[in-house]
């Protein structure tokens, strides 16, 4: 049995492959689709971060205080983890 040699990996072959009558919509494909929703999780993603910036900062510095305190209370060490 002879075995073709793909220039693309063969899923991508097999799609190029695919025609359709003229007229005909074609349906968007897995890489389309899910670009598409990848695109919007990341802009979902960016306006979270965005969101987060805009708070106060005297309230976040009052928070990371606290965290840090928190975070040093009741070690199993004697040092501490932030200085």
């Amino acid at each position: 049995m002879e075995h073709r040699k793909h220039r693309n990996l063969p899923i991508e072959e097999a799609r190029r492959e695919c025609y359709f009558a003229p007229g005909q919509e074609r349906a968007p494909t897995i890489s389309e689709d899910f670009r598409a929703k990848q695109m919007q999780k990341n802009q979902a993603a960016i306006e979270l971060l965005k969101s987060w910036r805009q708070g106060d900062a005297q309230e976040q510095r009052e928070t990371l205080a606290y965290l840090k305190r928190a975070l040093d209370e009741d070690r199993l060490s004697d040092r501490r983890r932030f200085p």
